[in-house]
């Protein structure tokens, strides 16, 4: 009996104790390391900066803590304590967290919500924390899906449980050979392809920068890490026996079914007559043989639950298989997904036929909207003023296809339903708004645009019909309402803004033969939905458009063929051909006697950007070639002088 008083008094003196003298110096885990472990893994997730206090030393378990008027108890474990504020720019009182950070163990974290800061124990300010780092999850993230996403065969993957800290010495083989880590905060990870085979063998490491994972060292090691402590996070990567398994699956198997499957594969083998668990409580039992387990599931799309088969393949002979089938999801053993197989139409192989056999022989452009996902049986296309379905009949990709789709809504438009297993079913509907949901993403525009020719073939054939030898260029795009318009030298003096309506703008110039800009030039506005409806802006000093894009068309003659007009007498440019050009620009000329020619390029802001020929030139026809290919993209005037006549063609090079 007086052992149990003795033990009681030793036990209460120990409490007491706790309680007088809270801190406890001899901690496994360094302040410092608790620090690293609170911001890149508690608070990895932060999106806001804080303000961060940390005890001077570990809180024993049950310790006091004193925040101004309120008190508080430590859990059950020593800790370095931490305040952590967010609402540090406000005054107190205001909302703030105690974390608890193990000293024996880091993932032993304690939370409490408080409302003013503390007074006991003394606490060390640590100042704003303003980074937003990256989690070790997302490291390793990085890892696969960047780094090591084509790298052959299976391998195991270990971590640190904090970041390394700058220049922190990682220690391999009890102290036989140590790697520096990095100057900066770094995930530690090591990934080993041959992590079935005894120690020692070849593995790396990889340093991930933990605010920046593109920045990153890499070591080649032989021996295990020591220093620091590594966590195992799993093995990844293809199990070449597994994929031959899956192999033998789908081009033995199921090579001849219909349609596209789902497969899922487990990550172990599964030895003889084991217990496999579905949901709901089935189960069945597996061959008596080991065996890779794969389910093969034909209506991924729709939920569950609904029927799938089970394959069990034998490990040693593939040719040995049993398949069961099954309505639950397997639950046991560990299953994940391995991908898609079948006849399965992509989406852009659909939207290929769709524009190329379905739409051929549409006339006029039109605007073609894609579904991100294929539709599923049973679901509901919603409209922004109702909906259509359900779609009962088969998974499809979704399509609109929009020719007014320059004239604001509501308009009429085509839903197209293709079938992904097989391009020549599909279903079509005509519909008065966009599609909200399932989610659209816009594939572009397609089709022949004769709206822009509409427009000018009535610029020429009404507005201008009394008008004679002029140059033109057009808008490659309708101009957006109140849209700007660049001229010239690009100015802030040389904008003007479009009209309140989407039209097509024509660049006209009668004095396209004066040698040098500016001269008198006009701009027309004409309506993509009205003809009849234009702007004309007159501009004495006028300069080219520089913005939007704009196309050359040509010069157009008394019959208003666009071609350019013919030589007059003495000096004369025929033709600068192709216009536009990627490549090299045939310069055609003529002169009716002999004479010295000079043959420069020049960019819209008046600077020489070649000078093509200086010489003497015969009498007659004469060509030569620019190579435009060393030129950035844009409009060149095309200079030709012979003695005292000029002439200046426009050339609009493409990239």
């Amino acid at each position: 009996m007086s052992n149990n008083y003795t033990k009681a008094a030793v036990s209460l003196i120990v409490t007491i104790a706790a309680f007088i003298f809270p801190f406890d110096s001899s901690a496994q885990y360094s302040r410092e390391e608790a620090v690293s472990y609170l911001k890149f893994v508690v608070l990895a997730d932060s999106t806001r900066p804080y303000d961060l206090d940390v005890s001077q030393e570990p809180v024993a378990a049950g310790a006091e803590v004193v925040c101004l008027q309120d008190r508080y108890r430590s859990p059950a474990f020593r800790s370095w304590l931490f305040l952590v504020d967010f609402n540090f720019g406000m005054r107190w009182t205001h909302p703030a967290h105690l974390f608890f950070v193990g000293v024996d163990s880091l993932q032993q974290v304690h939370h409490i919500d408080v409302g003013w800061w503390v007074t006991e124990p003394q606490m060390d300010d640590l100042g704003r924390i303003n980074i937003n780092p990256f989690s070790r999850d997302e490291a390793i993230a990085y890892l696969q899906e960047s780094l090591i996403c084509d790298s052959l065969g299976d391998y195991e993957i270990y971590a640190t449980i904090i970041p390394v800290p700058p220049g922190g010495q990682v220690i391999i083989a009890e102290g036989q050979d140590t790697v520096i880590a990095p100057n900066y905060p770094t995930w530690l990870l090591m990934v080993d392809w041959m992590w079935d085979f005894e120690w020692s063998h070849d593995a790396w490491l990889f340093f991930f920068d933990a605010e920046d994972l593109e920045r990153c060292d890499i070591y080649l090691i032989r021996e295990w890490v020591v220093s620091p402590e590594l966590e195992r996070i799993g093995c990844f990567g293809s199990d070449w026996l597994r994929m031959d398994a899956l192999r033998f699956l789908t081009e033995e198997l199921i090579s001849d079914s219909v349609g596209s499957c789902e497969i899922f594969g487990s990550i172990m083998l599964v030895p003889p007559e084991t217990v496999v668990t579905l949901e709901e409580g089935d189960a069945i039992i597996s061959p008596d043989y080991t065996s890779w387990l794969f389910m093969v599931d034909w209506f991924y799309r729709a939920d569950w639950s609904h029927t799938a088969w089970l394959y069990f393949i034998e490990s040693e002979n593939q040719e040995r298989y049993e398949m069961h089938p099954v309505h639950w999801w397997v639950t046991s053993p560990e299953m994940e997904p391995i991908g898609m197989f079948g006849r399965y139409m992509s989406r852009d192989t659909t939207a290929a036929w769709l524009r190329e056999i379905v739409l051929q022989d549409s006339s006029g452009p039109y605007e073609l909207w894609g579904s991100k996902v294929p539709i599923i049986p049973g679901e509901v296309i919603t409209l922004d003023t109702g909906q259509v379905g359900p779609i009962d009949w088969f998974p499809a990709w979704l399509f609109m296809v929009d020719w007014n789709y320059r004239a604001r809504w509501s308009h009429r438009a085509y839903l197209y339903l293709q079938d992904i297993d097989e391009l020549r079913r599909g279903i079509t509907y005509e519909v008065d708004w966009p599609v909200e949901s399932p989610e659209m993403e816009r594939l572009g525009v397609f089709g022949e645009d004769r709206l822009r020719d509409e427009a000018f073939s009535y610029l020429k054939d009404v507005i201008l019909r009394d008008s004679t030898n002029y140059y033109v260029e057009a808008s490659r795009e309708p101009v957006e309402a109140r849209g700007d318009i660049v001229l010239g030298f690009g100015h802030p003096e040389d904008t003007l803004q479009a009209p309140d309506y989407q039209s097509w703008l024509f660049f006209i110039d009668w004095n396209y033969m004066l040698d040098g800009w500016p001269h008198n030039t006009h701009l027309y506005f004409i309506d993509v939905d009205l003809l009849t409806h234009y702007d004309h802006q007159y501009m004495e000093q006028g300069l080219p458009v520089l913005s939007p894009p704009m196309e050359v068309l040509g010069v157009m003659s008394v019959a208003s063929h666009p071609s350019f007009i013919a030589p007059p007498k003495g000096l004369a440019l025929n033709s600068l051909f192709p216009n536009p050009v990627n490549n090299y620009v045939r310069i055609e000329y003529a002169l009716d006697a002999s004479r010295r020619v000079e043959i420069c390029v020049f960019n819209l802001r008046g600077q020489c950007v070649a000078r093509l020929f200086d010489g003497f030139v015969t009498a007659g026809g004469h060509s030569l070639d620019w190579d435009v290919g060393g030129a950035p993209a844009g409009r060149y005037l095309v200079r030709v002088k012979a003695g005292s006549e000029v002439r200046i063609g426009m050339v609009e090079a493409l990239k």
